[in-house]
């Protein structure tokens, strides 16, 4: 099987102060592998970021999970100072499916 690298970039987003913005959904019966994500802050005061897992995954009968997955944050309201970078996922790794 054959690996593809992918770098998903998105200006400034939000477009609007608490308007959710998805950066990325898993394509159906594919398996990726989320390897790092980095939030910058371009604007001329302080922001707040949070970062949600979303995932609408059933439970199967041989998945072992009691319940189907719900939400997660992976971070919630972090504060990014002006012309500061947060690197969310450093060293580790987040496998998607659908």
């Amino acid at each position: 099987m054959a690996n593809t690298f992918r770098i998903i970039t998105h200006d400034v987003m939000p477009a609007s102060s608490g308007t959710p913005e998805i950066l990325y959904t898993a394509p159906s019966s594919t398996t990726s592998i989320v390897l790092g994500l980095i939030l910058t802050n371009v604007h001329t005061s302080q922001v707040t970021a949070s970062v949600l897992l979303s995932s609408d995954t059933t439970t199967g009968t041989n998945t072992g999970a009691p319940a189907a997955n719900t939400d997660a944050y992976v971070l919630f309201n972090a504060p990014i100072p002006v012309g500061s970078t947060i690197e969310i996922l450093s060293g580790n790794k987040v496998v998607t499916n659908n």
